[in-house]
């Protein structure tokens, strides 16, 4: 939708290190669409074992697609809602 230079943007504010990935992009999933064809997620998340392997946490801005992330992945993936509220609600040192 071409707004990834704002999520980075966002996600760089609120983290110490940002990691899009070189083969990035759609997650296969489509909607619903993954639920029952799940070939269509595992082709399109391929990379993800190579590219991200040394990585814990995925932020995206669609649930279906953190499930579609999370399917084929030992990332845990949820929206950068959650990413935004962990930084402005962090204790003062």
């Amino acid at each position: 939708m071409g707004h990834t230079d704002d999520l980075r943007s966002l996600a760089e504010i609120c983290t110490e290190h940002v990691n899009i990935p070189d083969h990035w992009g759609c997650c296969g999933f489509a909607g619903d669409k993954g639920l029952n064809y799940p070939e269509l997620n595992k082709s399109a998340t391929n990379y993800i074992s190579n590219e991200l392997k040394d990585i814990k946490y995925g932020f995206s801005t669609s649930r279906t697609c953190e499930i579609g992330m999370m399917t084929n992945s030992k990332i845990d993936y949820k929206s950068i809602a959650y990413l935004v509220r962990d930084f402005l609600y962090q204790p003062v040192k």
